[in-house]
C-alpha cells in the first residue's frame, strides 16, 4: 500500500526549465506551500554542467534521458537521438546555452489560433522578465553585436557576449551584407531578418552556465514553504469526480523505491516536458480511450489530442576546411590531451578560453535564398502551386507556408560552429560548420505510451520530413550554405580546394538539389526542441489545455511546458518556456 505524506497546496511535477520558475515565483507568497517532484539529480555543483561548453559530456550521461525517436523513414529510416536534461533544471542544464530571441509573428499567430493574450503584446513583459542580458565589457569594432538596447531587464537568468571571438564569426555579418541579406530590426522586439551574434546563457561574471535551477532554485532553497524532492519520478495523478469538473487530488510518485503519495489543497502543476507530460497524463487516464483501454488504464477524460501535434526543430550542416593558420576547435572536439588540458587550464585559473563560451554566438534568419534569384522563385513558386493546402490540415499549417513565402520573416536559421560537428566521420584537418535549421515545419506526429508501466519509455515519431514541403525547403537552404560559404569575408577565410565533411566529400560534392535532399535524409538531425505534445488551442481544434493552461475536463491541473506550444517558435525553445513559464505563475497567482 502506498504510503501518504502531508499535503502541499501545490504540486509541481518536473523540477525543470519551467517547473521551477513556477515554484519560485508561488513561494515568494510565504502562505503558500509548493512541492516539485523531480526524477532526476541535483548538478548544481557539477562542473559538467556549470561549464558553458561541458553540455557534449553530458549527452547519454545521466542527466539525459536518453530518448530516440523511432525509425524515421523520412531519414533513411534512422532513429535519432532526442536529449532532454533529466536534472533539476531540466534540458536548460544540459543544453548548448544558446539564447535566441523568437519572433512576433510566431505569438500573434499563437493568438489568432485561439489564444487571446498569448500575443507578442502580451508576452513581450514576460521575456524581459526572465533573463537580465550584459554588455561586453569591451566593445569590439571588428564584431558588431546587432543587438539593439532593449528596456532594461533585471530577471534571475544572466545572458552575456562572449569578450573574444574567432576571426571566421567576425565574418559573420559582413558575409550575409554581401549576399544582400544584411541585418534588418529589432531583436528584442522580436522583429528580424539577417544576421546577429547572439548572446549566451552565461554569467557575465563567473562564466558559468545561468539555467533555471543555479538562477531561479538556488537562491530560494531555504524558503520554508518550498520542498524539493530529487529522484521522485512521477507515476501519475489521482483524480476525483466527472469531466469537465475532474479534479486533481494528489501525486503517486517513486521515491528510494517506495510508492509514495502527495496531496493537493489547490492545484497540480505539470512541467514534465513535450516528451513526459503527455506520458503522464495518458498513465493517469486523460486520452485516446482506445489506447488508454489497451493498456488497461481507466478512462478518466477522453481526449484523442494528448500526444498529439509534435514538432522539432530540424537540421542539417556542412563542415568546410579553413585556411592554414586560421584556428578552430577541431583539436577539442577530437579530444587531443593537450588541447583539452590548456582549455581546461584557462577555465578553472581564469574563467577563459574555449571552455567559457557558448558553442554558437552567430546567428542569421533568412529566406530560401535561392528562391528569389529568377530561376529559384520560379522552380519555388512552381513546387508550392503543385503541393497546395489540404482540407486537413492542422491549424498552424497555414501560417507555416505563409513564411516560406515571405521574404522579411526567416524560414530557416543559420548557424556556424568552429569544428567539424553533428554526426560523422572527423577528418584530419581544422573546419568550421555552417548548419541550416528548419524553423516551421509542417510535418507533426505525436509521441505516446507504449506500456502501462511508468518505467517503459514512449513511443516518439515526429514523422521527420513526411511533408514533401519541409524537405523542399530544407534542402533549398542547407544547398545555401555553399553560396555562404562561397562569399566573402567567409570565403576568404577558408582552404582553396579544401575538404568538406566525410560524407559529403564523398557523395555530395557536385551540390545539386535533389542529391542535397539525399544528403539530408542521412545527416539531418534533431536540434531537441520538441514542442506541442499538450497543444494550447480550443479543444475542437485540437488543443490539450485552454488558454490559462488548464487540462480540459479538469478544474486545477495545468500544464506549463514546451508542449502547449500551439507552433513550435522560430527560435530555439528555452526563452520561450522561461516566458511562458513567467506567465503561468501570473495566471496561477490570479486564480487565487
Amino acid at each position: 500500500m502506498a504510503a501518504q505524506i502531508e499535503e502541499y497546496d501545490f504540486i509541481v511535477i518536473g523540477g525543470r526549465t519551467s517547473g521551477l520558475v513556477v515554484a519560485a515565483r508561488l513561494t515568494e507568497n510565504p502562505e503558500i506551500s509548493v512541492l516539485v517532484l523531480e526524477a532526476g539529480g541535483n548538478y548544481l555543483q557539477d562542473p559538467r554542467v556549470q561549464m558553458p561548453a561541458g553540455w557534449r559530456s553530458l549527452m547519454g550521461s545521466d542527466a539525459d534521458w536518453g530518448f530516440k525517436t523511432s525509425p524515421q523513414e523520412g531519414l533513411d529510416h534512422r532513429s535519432i537521438n532526442l536529449t532532454q536534461g533529466r536534472a533539476l533544471g531540466g534540458s536548460s542544464a544540459i543544453n548548448a546555452v544558446a539564447f535566441i530571441m523568437p519572433s512576433k509573428l510566431d505569438f500573434d499567430t499563437w493568438a489568432e489560433l485561439g489564444n487571446s493574450g498569448w500575443d507578442w503584446d502580451s508576452l513581450e513583459p514576460y521575456f524581459r522578465k526572465f533573463h537580465t542580458l550584459s554588455a561586453p565589457s569591451q566593445p569590439d569594432n571588428d564584431y558588431p553585436l546587432n543587438f539593439p538596447q532593449q528596456q532594461p531587464t533585471s530577471g534571475p537568468i544572466q545572458a552575456s557576449f562572449p569578450e573574444n571571438v574567432s576571426s571566421t564569426t567576425k565574418a559573420w555579418n559582413e558575409t550575409f551584407r554581401n549576399l544582400d541579406y544584411p541585418f534588418k530590426g529589432d531583436v528584442a522586439r522580436g522583429q528580424v531578418i539577417g544576421p546577429y551574434l547572439s548572446p549566451a546563457s552565461i554569467d557575465p561574471v563567473t562564466k558559468q552556465r545561468s539555467y533555471s535551477a543555479s538562477a531561479y532554485l538556488h537562491p530560494i532553497m531555504d524558503r520554508s514553504n518550498l520542498k524539493v524532492l530529487t529522484g521522485a519520478e512521477a507515476l501519475k495523478v489521482n483524480f476525483s469526480g466527472q469531466s469537465p469538473t475532474v479534479v486533481a487530488t494528489g501525486v503517486d510518485f517513486l521515491l528510494d523505491g517506495k510508492v509514495r503519495v502527495a496531496n493537493t489543497r489547490k492545484e497540480i502543476i505539470l512541467s514534465a516536458g513535450t516528451l513526459q507530460s503527455p506520458k503522464i497524463l495518458e498513465l493517469s487516464g486523460i486520452g485516446g480511450g482506445s489506447l488508454l483501454q489497451s493498456h488497461e488504464i481507466p478512462v478518466v477524460i477522453e481526449n484523442l489530442n494528448v500526444g498529439e501535434k509534435l514538432q522539432d526543430h530540424l537540421m542539417c550542416g556542412i563542415s568546410y576546411e579553413v585556411a592554414d593558420g586560421i584556428e578552430t576547435l577541431d583539436d577539442l572536439v577530437r579530444g587531443v590531451p593537450t588541447t583539452v588540458q590548456a582549455a581546461m587550464n584557462a577555465y578553472t585559473t581564469s574563467a577563459s578560453g574555449p571552455l567559457a563560451r557558448a558553442s554558437v554566438n552567430t546567428n542569421a534568419f533568412v529566406p530560401i535564398i535561392d528562391a528569389y534569384s529568377t530561376a529559384g522563385e520560379k522552380s519555388m513558386q512552381t513546387f508550392l502551386a503543385q503541393h497546395p493546402a489540404q482540407p486537413g490540415d492542422l491549424p498552424h499549417h497555414k501560417f507555416c507556408r505563409s513564411v516560406v513565402e515571405n521574404k522579411t520573416e526567416g524560414s530557416a536559421q543559420f548557424l556556424m560552429v568552429d569544428a567539424q560537428s553533428l554526426e560523422g566521420q572527423l577528418l584530419t584537418g581544422n573546419f568550421i560548420t555552417l548548419i541550416a535549421v528548419l524553423m516551421h515545419p509542417l510535418s507533426v506526429r505525436n509521441v505516446h505510451i507504449t506500456s502501462g508501466q511508468p518505467a517503459k519509455q514512449p513511443i516518439i515519431d515526429p514523422k521527420y520530413l513526411s511533408n514533401e514541403l519541409d524537405m523542399e525547403v530544407l534542402a533549398r537552404h542547407v544547398m545555401s550554405l555553399n553560396l555562404v560559404a562561397g562569399t566573402k569575408p567567409l570565403a576568404g577565410l577558408l582552404k582553396t580546394g579544401g575538404k568538406r565533411n566525410a560524407l559529403y566529400e564523398d557523395m555530395y560534392r557536385e551540390g545539386t538539389l535533389e542529391q542535397i535532399k539525399g544528403y539530408v535524409r542521412k545527416r539531418a538531425l534533431s536540434q531537441w526542441h520538441p514542442v506541442g505534445t499538450c497543444a494550447m488551442l480550443p479543444e475542437e481544434k485540437g488543443g490539450v489545455v485552454d488558454k490559462k493552461l488548464r487540462v480540459y475536463g479538469t478544474t486545477n491541473l495545468r500544464v506549463v511546458d514546451a508542449s502547449i506550444m500551439p507552433a513550435i517558435p522560430r527560435a530555439n525553445t528555452q526563452t520561450t518556456v522561461y516566458a511562458i513559464a513567467e506567465k503561468a505563475a501570473d495566471l496561477i497567482k490570479e486564480s487565487l
